[in-house]
């Protein structure tokens, strides 16, 4: 059974929370993945296949519009990590 840490008890639901929730969730992603690779799916295919069903919860529950705004922040700090 998977035990997920519950957020912290100074957040409510309105805070931005993805960072703790990124951490609460981390080790049972990288399991998650690590089982699929052991399984024989190639890396990029399984990150692929995380990437499609977080777009597709993301987009079911928060709309299309909001879905393709976090996409173009998720863009715009990937880019910035990346500057020389």
């Amino acid at each position: 059974m998977l035990i997920v840490d519950p957020p912290p008890p100074h957040l409510v639901i309105d805070d931005d929370r993805d960072g703790e929730a990124f951490e609460a969730l981390l080790p049972h992603l990288e399991s998650i993945a690590q089982v699929a690779v052991h399984a024989g799916w190639h890396p990029a295919e399984v990150l692929a296949a995380m990437v499609n069903w977080a777009l597709a919860h993301t987009s079911e529950g928060a709309g299309v519009e909001t879905t393709l705004e976090m996409l173009e922040e998720a863009r715009q700090r990937l880019l910035d990590s990346h500057e020389t």
